[in-house]
């Protein structure tokens, strides 16, 4: 998808690289916005410059020797060039930036290098930017406007293929694994719980992902967690169970069966109703006659032991982690979903060791602190966007 790119530098310094950017940029199909559209000078309108990088996908930042024009100071703000304006501008949006550095040892012409022949105070304040810049952000240097064209292009490129994942992957049901559903109970649970539990797991068709809100702790029983995981396991397609805390906080992931049976071997009672039921399923019935035959033996144990109640272990974080160890599949990939995704976090979610792949959201949304992503539907989509781009671009 074309991106719209803010460009930003000096200009009387850095206009053939600017030309050489903008040029390839455009051959790409992206829209390039600079002070060519407003003057062909550092004196551009500052207000309509910020305006644009507020507007942009990418905002790709050149920097050589210049540090350049400083408009009248504004209140509350040090009087800083339109370049370094424009900059802090892009953070302050969040706008993904790419910036390029002039090379230290790059044959330049005296009169265009602040240390020489700019006025006091721009040197400093040119070095404590590059300084920045090189200290803050991963950055590529150029030496002319033929290489830095040749960084900028498979640079957007990256941005922009970031972008379509972001959208068609991380974004899209199609491509996704996602939470079937928030399963919560309430402190006192009974037969409403496990009508909704089976109510659930008859209607999981194909889903391959539950999400377990076990909230502050008092929502799930280490029972109720068994009987669930139990029935995803032998009766329904779910291969992974994802468990959320206090504010939707992800705890982390591992599979039903995995659950069952640490749950199995740390709570003696989980382990006479196993051995006792030799709970597996009948072929001759269908799922939800399987389901009620199940609870009506849980039931009859339970209440052959006081109840489901007098066996309650609540399952807090702290006790997750215990029951399952090294099971719980803690780790996850942080991602700023609005910035999109970098190549090394394209890369760790195809290196990602199973199928199913937690994105924890930088800045999440009420309830959502993670998606689950399908590696191999993510590499498919991928590997389709590489060569439709490919066969478009001829490249």
């Amino acid at each position: 998808m074309p991106l719209r790119v803010y460009l930003s530098s000096t200009f009387k310094d850095l206009e053939q690289h600017r030309a050489a950017a903008a040029a390839v940029l455009r051959r790409m199909g992206h829209e390039v916005i600079g002070m060519e559209d407003y003057v062909a000078a550092d004196e551009r309108p500052l207000d309509r410059c910020l305006a644009d990088i507020a507007r942009s996908d990418v905002y790709v930042g050149i920097i050589g020797w210049r540090y350049g024009y400083r408009p009248r100071k504004r209140r509350g703000q040090p009087k800083m060039s339109i370049t370094e304006h424009e900059y802090r501008e892009a953070i302050r949006t969040d706008t993904p930036r790419l910036i390029f550095l002039l090379r230290t040892e790059a044959p330049w012409p005296v009169s265009l290098v602040d240390a020489v022949a700019g006025a006091a105070g721009d040197a400093a304040s040119l070095q404590a930017l590059r300084n920045e810049l090189e200290r803050e952000r991963l950055v590529s240097f150029f030496s002319t406007p033929d290489e830095l064209a040749g960084l900028v292009g498979p640079a957007v490129y990256r941005q922009e293929a970031a972008s379509d994942m972001v959208r068609n992957v991380l974004q899209s049901n199609a491509a996704t694994a996602p939470l079937i559903r928030e399963f919560t109970s309430a402190d006192r649970l009974g037969d409403t719980r496990l009508i909704a539990i089976a109510d659930t797991i008859e209607r999981a068709d194909e889903s391959q992902i539950a999400e377990i809100a076990l909230g502050a702790g008092k929502t799930w029983w280490s029972t109720r967690l068994f009987v669930f995981a139990d029935l995803a396991a032998d009766l329904t397609e779910i291969s992974m169970l994802v468990f959320t805390g206090p504010n939707g906080k992800y705890l982390g992931m591992t599979p039903p069966d995995v659950v069952r049976d640490r749950l199995r071997a740390q709570e003696p009672v989980i382990a006479a109703y196993v051995d006792a039921s030799g709970a597996t399923p009948d072929g001759t019935r269908d799922a939800a006659d399987e389901v009620h035959q199940r609870f009506d033996q849980w039931s009859t144990f339970m209440d052959a032991r006081g109840g489901e109640a007098s066996q309650k272990v609540w399952m807090k974080s702290d006790v997750l982690r215990r029951r399952l160890g090294s099971s719980l599949i803690e780790g996850s990939i942080t991602v700023d979903m609005e910035a999109g995704l970098t190549a090394v976090q394209m890369q760790q979610i195809l290196d990602w060791p199973l199928r199913h792949v937690p994105i924890t959201p930088t800045d999440p949304a009420p309830g959502q602190s993670v998606v689950v992503v399908d590696r191999d539907a993510f590499a498919r989509v991928a590997a389709r966007q590489y060569v439709s781009r490919q066969l478009r671009t001829g490249r």
